[in-house]
């Protein structure tokens, strides 16, 4: 099914026919940029607050992009994996697939209202601290090698494993965290 970002900008193809893209896009009212435009932007800081990014997205390490704009919304997979430099995700990020985040050393808070449809991978983010409500993850969402302090969000759903760092005291694990799957503890490193 389309997205409701590309039926209305469907529905003005055949009344603007003479437009360029970027015309287009402004006489539609969204902001529709590529995969490779995309990257440019978020490596320059400069991708804007709910930007709908037309396919998936990775980026490489070698290239720090310091944060995910608030609305941005990814028709793909979103790999950004050890990032020396990521450090914010902004609120209402939507990714149409997996959201790997990986390694990223300075990432230090994931907002609120995320919504990923497949795996969120965020392993190995030693700085992360917190993970805003009303978190929705399709499949797994793996924090092994996470601070141990990382606080979960108190709403939100977990479509499959709920994968927490080895020393997370669980007790502290909110209740109304809905996990269809396992809780479990990764591994030492």
């Amino acid at each position: 099914m389309p997205s409701p970002e590309f039926e209305a900008f469907a529905t003005l193809l055949p009344l603007k026919r003479n437009m360029q893209w970027g015309e287009l896009q402004a006489y539609a009212g969204i902001n529709v940029v590529s995969p490779a435009y995309a990257r440019t932007l978020l490596i320059q800081g400069k991708l804007g607050a709910n930007a709908v990014i037309s396919a998936g997205l990775r980026v490489v390490s070698r290239y720090p992009v310091v944060f995910l704009p608030e609305g941005a919304h990814f028709h793909g997979p979103l790999e950004i994996p050890d990032n020396p430099a990521l450090c914010l995700v902004g609120n209402s990020l939507r990714v149409d697939g997996s959201m790997l985040l990986y390694g990223c050393l300075a990432l230090t808070e994931i907002g609120s209202d995320l919504l990923v449809d497949k795996d969120c991978d965020l392993s190995g983010c030693t700085s992360l601290k917190k993970i805003g409500r009303n978190l929705t993850v399709g499949r797994e969402l793996n924090l092994s090698s996470c601070s141990p302090e990382i606080v979960l969000p108190e709403s939100g759903v977990i479509g499959e494993n709920l994968i927490l760092p080895y020393d997370y005291d669980m007790a502290r694990l909110p209740e109304s965290l809905e996990v269809n799957g396992e809780v479990l503890r990764g591994s030492i490193l």
